[in-house]
């Protein structure tokens, strides 16, 4: 809680009894309803977080009521209060953190919990960060952790099924671009086959001479309309027998003269163009896809440690209770 700016400047605050015009952080008085400094007060930085209710020093003398504070939460260095009597900790974030140290700490990977047990009996901490405080109920850090590491495994199933899509749509993209040089190739024999019985059939006519200045014949479009088809009829696409097709005898090969077809004019690095960018889509989308899937991956075996050593922990606890009453 901040002093109003819209206070009279010959208002004093305070015990420096300063006219609060100075920006510092300053708490209210419940009682009395009087702004003071945190410094002034030998409050430390974020202890205004962990006040419940501020009670000045004067109305403390007065009224015999003291200031009551929030419990803090359990992590060392964490300056917030905790989320008591949900958790000890003041976020999931803070408990998992923790958690994690500790498992570091502990460094175990046992064979059986009977040997894990005995390790987590002899670290002494570990109770009281994985059980309340009756010891009879798993903390909230493993409640945490179990819903934070089934959200993931939710999204990574979504993730999984969007990278199946885009892979089988990358193969079905090389069985495209493959097809294209195909059609390429097989448009110059439809061409060259063509100039050649347009040539048979017209044998006296004057042919064009050679040397500079002289233009090369135009050839024929050859436009595959094979490369229109979706990618249903794609997947179903026999390619060996289309190969083994004669060109001449193929009706889906355009045969009209490249300067009379209006529809297919450079169709051969258009479609290479269009391939290339749908692949660079693709590629690029994929990519996001499988880096989101890694730290995701990463996530679900973090949350899986403090699930283990919560466990182990709670098998400790039943066998150092077993002991005891025997």
């Amino acid at each position: 809680m901040l002093a109003d700016d819209s206070e009279e400047d010959e208002v004093l605050y305070c015990i420096c009894r300063s006219n609060g015009e100075d920006n510092l952080p300053m708490i209210l008085c419940e009682e009395c309803e009087m702004w003071y400094h945190l410094h002034c007060l030998g409050f430390q930085p974020g202890d205004d977080e962990l006040i419940d209710v501020f009670k000045c020093p004067a109305c403390t003398e007065r009224t015999g009521q003291k200031t009551s504070w929030r419990v803090k939460c359990s992590r060392e260095e964490c300056r917030h209060a905790s989320r008591l009597p949900l958790s000890i900790y003041c976020s999931d974030a803070c408990g998992i953190f923790l958690m994690s140290l500790k498992l570091r700490q502990i460094n175990i990977h046992p064979d059986s919990v009977e040997q894990a047990g005995y390790k987590v009996s002899n670290y002494t901490n570990i109770p009281s960060l994985v059980f309340n405080g009756d010891g009879d109920k798993v903390s909230s850090v493993s409640l945490a952790a179990n819903s934070k590491k089934q959200d993931c495994l939710a999204t990574l199933t979504t993730l999984n099924t969007q990278i199946t899509r885009y892979t089988n749509q990358i193969a079905l993209l090389t069985k495209q671009e493959s097809y294209h040089k195909l059609a390429v190739a097989r448009a110059q024999s439809l061409s060259s086959h063509l100039l050649d019985v347009n040539q048979t059939n017209s044998p006296d006519k004057p042919k064009k001479p050679k040397g500079r200045g002289a233009s090369i014949p135009k050839g024929y479009c050859g436009f595959d309309y094979r490369l229109l088809a979706d990618d249903e009829d794609w997947e179903g696409l026999d390619v060996h027998q289309i190969e083994n097709t004669p060109v001449e005898t193929d009706a889906l090969l355009c045969n009209l003269k490249e300067s009379a077809c209006s529809r297919h004019k450079e169709w051969r690095k258009m479609m290479e163009y269009k391939l290339q960018v749908h692949r660079s889509t693709l590629e690029a989308k994929q990519f996001k896809l499988q880096s989101r899937q890694q730290q995701l991956s990463l996530k679900v075996r973090h949350y899986d440690k403090v699930l283990e050593i919560i466990a182990v922990a709670a098998a400790a606890k039943d066998a150092g209770a077993a002991q005891a009453s025997s």
